[in-house]
């Protein structure tokens, strides 16, 4: 394999020891992709006792909120019209309701 084609990682590594080492590159998509993010104290404490009352991990919760937002997406943008209409007339609807509260 060319050396060009390792992560520069690699191939730093292989010239500190002075050791080849075996670099197979994965295929897209092989592996679940890792994501990092940095939450102020105030969203990360939300986060952790959200997690807490649903009985999962951080990670997890995560996992299912971003599923669901997802999900809702495709839901709203896979309506037609004549959907698009009721949904945004139910919501109005709501918030007549709310109001008049």
């Amino acid at each position: 394999m060319n050396t060009e084609e390792k992560p520069s990682l690699i191939r730093w590594l292989e010239e500190e020891t002075g050791e080849e080492i075996p670099y197979t590159p994965e295929e897209p998509g092989a592996q679940p992709r890792h994501l990092s993010v940095r939450l102020p104290d105030d969203l990360a404490v939300g986060m952790d006792l959200l997690a807490s009352e649903r009985g999962v991990t951080a990670s997890q919760l995560v996992r299912d909120l971003l599923s669901e937002a997802l999900a809702k997406r495709h839901a709203t943008a896979s309506l037609d019209a004549v959907e698009l209409v009721d949904r945004l007339d139910a919501d109005l609807a709501e918030v007549r309701r709310r109001l008049a509260s």
